[in-house]
């Protein structure tokens, strides 16, 4: 049975980080120890205590930054006081160095002579002289040593998960849109095909029958597969085709409407759904709606060399009407919001051009598919 793999998101549960904290810093206690040992050649006890002054130093630190500096003042916006409050762990490791110092000076032998000399600097002081900031800040960059690992850490978790906050809320942010998209396309797209359908069935039109299951291909598209992250590139292709084919039996024979799109160059590729869909939507609503004299529309939709190559033009027309259905608001989420999801869930596997004459309007994009 093949191991599941670990996953780190639990170790960040509530109930879970007392315990990451834990032993976190039991690591951190061996690290310290181990440095003193190797670097003055001192026994382990002597190592030890050395290990535990540099813990509760570094404890101290983390705990009086991250737990009341940054919520209570820095998240407040309250800078200055944040920034004063930083002393005071700097005070707070002065007390715990001559705790420390003092211990080991009166109860125990140290034969490495500039670990003594060290520790007699400290110990042979007053408490009054160790707090002097003079003398706290002789030992600023040899606190910021020991103390800089578990800070640094800390900041690199923050920002890892400010990151995925602001990369979850943006997605989901989109697929609120996208619900959007989907809610919109059923009741404008519906009344206008229904209408288109009825008619071709009061006359007992032979492509009506063909319509309604086209119509309920979509819908059936748009209720199940487009709940997934990712769907076959054939069925979101079979979807904008239909979506055309309703179009395009609803305009008639005065509008030139193109889709060309090979079925099996497309199988086996996966893509975000309702991708590609505000364009072509856009293309009549903006398009195909405001031109009076020879509407057209293009469309191409291919696979070639692991890459998508999507293509769209349309005519063009009366200015007014189309600035008309733009301030409307119509056309689905959007071309706007179109980019950011490339952008988002495709980042640089991705190239889309979009041209705007006066008479016409192209997009191309093309997307690496994996």
């Amino acid at each position: 049975m093949k191991p599941r793999p670990f996953n780190f998101a639990r170790l960040l549960i509530p109930e879970n980080v007392k315990y990451v904290h834990i032993v976190f810093w039991c690591i951190m206690l061996a690290l310290y120890t181990l440095n003193i040992m190797f670097l003055f050649s001192t026994n382990a006890l002597i190592s030890l205590i050395f290990g535990l002054r540099n813990l509760l130093g570094a404890m101290t630190f983390f705990y009086f930054i991250f737990y009341v500096l940054v919520p209570v003042f820095l998240k407040k916006k309250k800078r200055a006081l944040f920034l004063v409050g930083l002393l005071v762990p700097f005070w707070l490791w002065a007390v715990i160095n001559y705790v420390f110092m003092s211990l080991l000076v009166n109860n125990f032998s140290i034969s490495d002579r500039d670990l003594l000399a060290s520790v007699k600097v400290i110990a042979d002081k007053s408490i009054w002289q160790i707090l002097a900031p003079h003398t706290v800040f002789q030992t600023f960059i040899g606190v910021l040593m020991i103390v800089t690992p578990p800070i640094t850490i800390k900041l690199v978790e923050e920002i890892s998960r400010s990151m995925t906050r602001s990369l979850r809320l943006e997605r989901d942010n989109l697929n609120l849109e996208v619900s959007f998209l989907r809610s919109q396309l059923n009741p404008h797209f519906l009344f206008n095909t229904l209408n288109n359908i009825y008619s071709l069935s009061v006359r007992n039109n032979p492509k009506a029958p063909e319509l309604i299951m086209q119509l309920s291909d979509m819908l059936r598209y748009t209720l199940y597969e487009s709940n997934r992250e990712v769907v076959e590139l054939s069925k979101e292709a079979d979807f904008l085709y239909n979506y055309v084919q309703l179009e395009k039996a609803r305009y008639g024979k005065d509008v030139d409407i193109q889709f060309i799109y090979d079925s099996e160059s497309l199988e086996g590729f996966k893509i975000v759904p309702l991708l590609t869909f505000p364009f072509i939507e856009n293309s009549f609503k903006h398009g195909l709606d405001t031109t009076t004299k020879d509407p057209w529309l293009k469309i191409s939709f291919e696979v070639a060399d692991n890459t998508l190559y999507f293509e769209i033009a349309n005519s063009k027309g009366d200015e007014s009407l189309f600035k008309h259905h733009k301030e409307s608001g119509t056309g689905g989420i959007g071309i706007a919001n179109t980019q950011k999801r490339l952008s988002l869930l495709y980042q640089d596997k991705y190239s889309l051009s979009i041209n705007n004459s006066p008479d016409s309007h192209s997009i191309n994009l093309n997307i690496t598919l994996i």
